[in-house]
């Protein structure tokens, strides 16, 4: 038997058989099962940890297994789909009918025990109101550590998993699919497992054109009919119909489902992105962000990369960081997108902590980083910016202090030129030595504080960069071996 196929067989039995387990009618059978397919099955730890695999790999693994299972003979898939789509709905109403259920016996309670205090509750009841409120939290964190979960974490989530394995597969259970689609917790299942049908999602076209009126910020709707539009370019028109309509209830949805179908959109309707571009004029903050986006995505022409261009604003820098994504996404015309980029590490000031984990110009970096090579004349200006602004940190006597840090994404993508970024090598190596420096000094306190033996210091992302600059080739300096 194939590897592949024996990672799909446990206690003897093949992954058909505990996928019909986890539609069981007994609970104990079904979260079994579950414990199975999540553990075993899906992302198998022991897997991982021995062999270092790929997460992505086993799960795509995975996601071709259980495909494969319902195309056996002898499998009742239509059956199957039903049923598990039945149970997740079941068990979501399960779980929220209980959380109804402890809101409303809280709220008794907590309505008892201020009618207790009275109108005019003196200071000894309210701090018995306070300590009984603080007694009832500790009950009930006791209680939880101790009953089991609800099923909705375990059988729940192994559907969720299998779910996301099959598209056209579940087509049986299309009533469910779109029930679940104008659902607020289940249209994200929904909406994804109709873009994986490609043209046989036709079926839900008219559904979606409806959920685009009421689609959230999540988008779902317009997300599976973007993906839908790519197999199907005859509805195009019509979407783009919509997305231009200036007072449409769909208007932004339909903007969104363009910029989803991405350049199959504008290849096969070459209109769209003349008529997206228009909307950069449009004074409504929501149709100008979409139509950004959008033409990040589906944009084919040196006319948009110069429009975005001529959109930089300073004094608008909401508007300059949606630009920056879209210019990244088209990684179009190198020879002015990556000067005009580079200019904006030191213009452009992030606002947003979701591009600010790892450095101060995460978004440019991405956005740089998708011209590849095309983006090596920015070597100069990543230099300067190798290091942060100076940052709050707690030194070892516990005393607030400042300092700049390494700011990673901008190393990273320093590393990644390989060579061609030589001239970063004298700065990266001072902040080789001072990044030895400072987690030597860490880990000797932390070894005074708790007396453990610190662990071995891994390869950080600068010693990483510094070996791709070098290539394969470089043996290593006394200064790069030295310790701290």
């Amino acid at each position: 038997m194939p590897q592949t196929l024996e990672r799909f067989v446990f206690e003897d039995r093949s992954l058909s058989d505990w996928l019909l387990q986890l539609v069981n009618d007994d609970p104990a059978r079904r979260k079994a099962a579950a414990r199975v397919i999540t553990d075993r099955f899906f992302i198998p730890m022991d897997l991982i940890r021995e062999s270092e695999r790929n997460v992505d790999a086993l799960i795509e693994e995975f996601n071709t297994a259980v495909r494969a299972a319902l195309k056996e003979p002898s499998f009742p898939s239509r059956d199957f789909v039903q049923q598990l789509l039945s149970l997740n709905l079941a068990l979501h109403e399960s779980w929220c009918a209980k959380n109804r259920e402890d809101r409303a016996r809280e709220a008794e309670a907590d309505k008892a025990a201020l009618a207790e205090m009275g109108e005019n509750p003196s200071e000894a009841a309210k701090e018995r109101y306070i300590r009984g409120v603080y007694d009832e939290l500790l009950r009930d964190c006791d209680r939880i550590s101790k009953e089991e979960p609800h099923e909705v974490f375990s059988t729940g989530a192994a559907i969720t998993w299998v779910t996301s394995a099959l598209g056209e597969e579940l087509l049986p259970a299309a009533e469910l699919l779109r029930k679940m689609l104008f659902s607020r917790h289940k249209a994200s299942i929904a909406s994804e497992a109709i873009g994986r049908m490609t043209r046989q999602g036709l079926l839900f076209y008219e559904d979606m054109l409806e959920g685009l009126k009421r689609d959230g910020s999540n988008y779902y709707c317009a997300n599976a009919l973007g993906i839908l539009l790519r197999s199907a370019p005859e509805k195009i028109p019509e979407i783009l119909r919509l997305a231009c309509e200036p007072n449409g209830d769909s208007r932004v949805s339909a903007i969104s489902a363009l910029g989803t179908c991405g350049k199959p959109a504008t290849t096969a309707v070459p209109e769209v992105e003349t008529r997206l571009r228009e909307m950069l004029a449009d004074n409504e903050d929501r149709v100008w962000f979409a139509a950004v986006a959008a033409l990040g995505t589906s944009g084919q022409t040196v006319e948009t990369v110069s429009r975005l261009l001529e959109q930089l604003d300073p004094a608008r820098p909401g508007r300059v960081g949606e630009i920056i994504i879209a210019l990244g996404n088209m990684a179009m015309d190198p020879e002015r997108v990556v000067p005009g980029l580079t200019e904006l590490m030191d213009t452009f000031e992030e606002f947003d902590p979701d591009f600010s984990y790892h450095g101060e110009h995460e978004r440019v970096i991405q956005a740089l980083r998708a011209f590849g090579p095309a983006a090596v004349s920015a070597v100069p200006a990543l230099v300067r910016h190798i290091w942060t602004k100076p940052e709050k940190y707690w030194t070892k006597e516990r005393k607030q202090a400042e300092r700049p840090e390494p700011d990673e994404e901008v190393i990273k993508l320093l590393g990644e030129f390989g060579p061609a970024a030589s001239a970063a090598l004298p700065v990266l190596l001072e902040v080789q030595k001072e990044v030895k420096r400072r987690t030597a000094e860490e880990s000797d306190s932390q070894a005074e504080t708790s007396g453990s033996i610190p662990e071995p210091v891994m390869d950080s992302y600068v010693d990483i960069a510094i070996k791709q600059i070098r290539g394969a080739d470089h043996e290593p300096t006394e200064l790069e071996n030295a310790p701290a």
